[in-house]
């Protein structure tokens, strides 16, 4: 495990913070739930960081919190040379906004 070598942009540091006292203010101890998840996903990129999809237009990988509506988007400095340890910078912790289909357009169709 690489995690000495996990850095994070300042940015990426207060989304991170933001989003704990968000989940914290829904309920007490949530933040720390949610933290969790993060160091779990950040554990998976500095094992294996090649295997999370490149987004040509960014620059970066993004890794997908399991059942939370969160990217974490980083990079990987060194990843092609295999005598040095990869270096990550997590650059980004993106809240993906998740949309309801609207049926209320479909109502009284049947009526």
């Amino acid at each position: 495990m690489f995690l000495n070598h996990v850095f994070f942009y300042q940015d990426a540091w207060a989304e991170l913070m933001e989003a704990i006292n968000a989940y914290n203010s829904k309920t007490d101890g949530l933040g720390r739930q949610f933290l969790k998840a993060v160091e779990r996903g950040i554990t998976q990129i500095s094992e294996n960081p090649q295997s999370f999809p490149f987004e040509q237009e960014t620059q970066t990988r993004a890794y997908s919190l399991n059942r939370l509506p969160y990217l974490i988007y980083f990079i990987c400095l060194n990843e092609h040379q295999e005598e040095m340890e990869p270096e990550i910078w997590i650059v980004g912790i993106e809240k993906i906004e998740t949309h309801r289909r609207d049926t209320s357009c479909f109502q009284g169709e049947n009526q």
